[in-house]
């Protein structure tokens, strides 16, 4: 879980450095704050709960998530256990 607004404040800090786009940034803080405990439960069924587009935004959200805090081989380890892959769904599946 992102325990504290300095670490949310870290971790945006860390996607600027890696110059992601502002918008991109912006998009991601929420699903990181708000998904972030799946990373330290480890129970990743919970995505499944979720619409396709929330689905891939917080996957998206934890893999950077996972990477700034060093744990991603884990977390990518658990997507494969989980049998969760990367969906993309087209503009089409939002509307």
């Amino acid at each position: 879980m992102v325990r504290t607004t300095s670490d949310l404040s870290d971790f945006k800090h860390w996607l600027e450095t890696k110059e992601y786009a502002k918008s991109y940034i912006q998009t991601m803080m929420p699903y990181a704050k708000k998904y972030s405990y799946i990373l330290d439960s480890g129970n990743l069924g919970d995505l499944d709960l979720l619409s396709d587009c929330k689905k891939a935004h917080a996957v998206k959200a934890l893999t950077l998530l996972s990477k700034f805090r060093g744990n991603h081989t884990q977390f990518k380890a658990k997507m494969a256990e989980y049998g969760i892959k990367w969906r993309r769904p087209d503009s089409l599946e939002l509307s």
